[in-house]
């Protein structure tokens, strides 16, 4: 299966947006979300996980000397990967406070992070799968 990762990259980012503006709205009460939208995004976020998975083993292939981690800090701008971490963290802390406090009839809350997470590492992945692909492809011009 060959996917171009601008695809992902494009639909990450675009899916990370819908996230953000969703999690904003459910984070201020504002949660008149329709059940179909909230579906959509969690199947979406399966399927960028199972592409971007798809991707990272095969940056992996290209570099085997370094780890997943260090592959993606050399394929993507310093910042991206920081802002993975820190949606990963939020999420993570976004689903204990929802725990902690109960709310009732609040499901989103807890997931919207994780939509977020996933997306944002979409696009963390798909990025340094196309500078990967750049870098390659200059070195055939080279030889």
């Amino acid at each position: 299966m060959k996917i171009n990762p601008k695809y992902l990259l494009f639909s990450s980012l675009a899916l990370l947006l819908v996230a953000l503006v969703l999690h904003v709205n459910i984070f201020f009460g504002l949660e008149n979300i329709p059940y179909s939208i909230d579906l959509f995004l969690t199947a979406a976020m399966v399927i960028v996980w199972l592409v971007s998975s798809h991707f990272l083993k095969q940056l992996q292939k290209f570099q085997p000397s370094l780890t997943p981690l260090q592959v993606l800090r050399l394929n993507t701008p310093v910042w991206l990967p920081f802002f993975v971490v820190f949606t990963g963290l939020y999420a993570i802390f976004n689903m204990g406070m929802m725990i902690r406090t109960c709310w009732a009839g609040n499901n989103l809350r807890g997931i919207s992070g994780f939509w977020i997470f996933f997306f944002a590492l979409g696009l963390l992945i798909s990025w340094a799968k196309m500078n990967q692909q750049k870098s390659a492809h200059t070195e055939e011009n080279d030889e």
